[in-house]
């Protein structure tokens, strides 16, 4: 009776041993799932989610739309000495357009905007380092890649004349530096070919090289 009894003892002692247990891992993870609900919540309301308007324009809307029209113009243009100076004076022109619109625009100053001509896979590039990015899709590096030689003709279609490629801020609900890679084509379809290298002028020029130069899925969506 006296080892039937301590038995008992043990196994309840153990029972709840059990409980308590899972009582606390149940706390655990709820304290966890909290954590993470109210890092998300922050990263929702902190204005990282939402790109400032001329920021956002300059990079995927304006050199996108003069990398378009007219590619061989533009990358020649942002390898002569004033590039700086067309830049800083797009960049303003940009700011204006949207006023006139009738937008709400936070004007960004345009610290650290570069022209850095280069070239990528054997193609002419002119790579524009964009002033510090602040939110999500927000550009910290574009590279205008021509698909031909400045002295040679465009290749025929379904050949491209032009690639535009984004270095973007990435999301991390931790707020953990993280970089997109896009890509425009002259549809004004905008690829995400997936996490991208660090924000880095010459480690974006390699990642776009190892990109042309092997054959990589791409999921799209129009933006």
């Amino acid at each position: 009776m006296l080892v039937a009894a301590a038995s008992d003892q043990w196994m309840w002692g153990l029972g709840f041993a059990a409980m308590l247990l899972a009582y606390w891992a149940s706390r655990w993870w709820a304290q966890r799932g909290m954590l993470k609900t109210n890092a998300l919540r922050h990263r929702l309301t902190d204005g990282s989610l939402s790109p400032r308007e001329q920021h956002y324009a300059f990079a995927h809307t304006y050199l996108r739309g003069l990398a378009f029209e007219d590619p061989d113009r533009i990358v020649i243009a942002l390898a002569a000495p004033e590039a700086d100076e067309l830049l800083v004076e797009l960049w303003n022109g940009v700011a204006k357009d949207l006023v006139e619109a009738g937008e709400e625009v936070e004007a960004v100053p345009p610290i650290g905007l570069e022209a850095i001509p280069a070239r990528v896979a054997g193609r002419p590039c002119a790579l524009v380092k964009m002033p510090a990015p602040r939110a999500t899709t927000e550009a910290y590096f574009v590279a205008i890649v021509l698909n031909h030689d400045v002295d040679e003709p465009a290749k025929p279609a379904p050949e491209p004349g032009v690639y535009f490629f984004t270095l973007e801020m990435g999301f991390a609900i931790d707020g953990a530096p993280r970089t997109a890679f896009g890509e425009w084509d002259s549809a004004a379809i905008h690829r995400q070919h997936g996490e991208g290298p660090p924000a880095d002028g010459r480690a974006f020029l390699d990642h776009i090289a190892r990109h042309l130069t092997q054959a990589k899925p791409a999921t799209s969506n129009q933006s």
